[in-house]
């Protein structure tokens, strides 16, 4: 099977006048096959966040290329096929908008749908994350944070996405928020075949629910592992 996500040779160097160049990421190699998940773990300031915004193409690399089936990846043309969940759910959220509004964003963008297939969908969507479709109405401000992260990971699915990029979802939650998020997302994975990227700093969520891991240090993939010892989350 080809890979699905691939990354040859990323590097990504901040200028600016008066000191030396800054190498965030130094020829970084990544591939993933469909229905995947690869854990990347490493301290603070290594390069994590800035190759999760690289693979989405929200972000350009100095040189290399990121490849998803096979094609170059940008932004707007692979906003449908690729998602990204943040740690801070209330930042990545309009707080003006009732979470309908919320959802119904990349239904009417990406798909057109009419306003009574944007309330069927959105309702579906929020069932799937363990959500009820009468909290429609209610603003971000009115759910916790492991609410919030639901509603999220919802607005992320209703573009129906190969990739999942997760960048540290679970770091603002407490822990028993973070094992019903990771409950959630390896039944989403098994149902849905998704792919993910998994950025964390806890490996007992990474033994969880990725499939293969890469240790990141110093903008640089100083290891990887596609066996991993299982992980149970209660």
């Amino acid at each position: 099977m080809n890979e699905l996500l691939c990354a040859k040779g990323i590097e990504k160097v901040y200028r600016a006048f008066g000191r030396a160049p800054f190498y965030a990421l130094k020829k970084v190699n990544i591939s993933l096959k469909k229905g995947r998940c690869l854990g990347i773990v490493g301290e603070s300031g290594c390069g994590k966040s800035t190759l999760c915004r690289i693979l989405t193409g929200v972000e350009k690399p100095t040189s290399g290329e990121v490849l998803l089936s096979g094609r170059p990846v940008r932004a707007k043309e692979n906003r449908g096929r690729m998602q990204m969940v943040f740690q801070n759910s209330f930042e990545a959220v309009n707080p003006g908008l009732n979470i309908g509004g919320i959802l119904s964003e990349p239904l009417e963008n990406l798909f057109h749908m009419t306003k009574r297939e944007r309330l069927l969908r959105t309702g579906e969507l929020m069932e799937q994350v363990g959500l009820s479709a009468q909290d429609l109405k209610k603003y971000p401000r009115q759910f916790s944070g492991g609410q919030l992260q639901r509603i999220c990971i919802a607005r992320a699915l209703a573009a129906k996405p190969e990739v999942l990029i997760l960048d540290e979802p679970l770091s603002s939650l407490d822990l028993s928020v973070q094992a019903q998020i990771l409950n959630l997302l390896a039944g989403l994975k098994s149902e849905q075949n998704l792919t993910y990227v998994l950025v964390s700093h806890d490996l007992k969520a990474v033994y969880y629910l990725a499939d293969e891991l890469a240790v990141m240090r110093d903008g640089k993939i100083e290891k990887k592992s596609c066996s991993l010892p299982q992980f149970r989350i209660q």
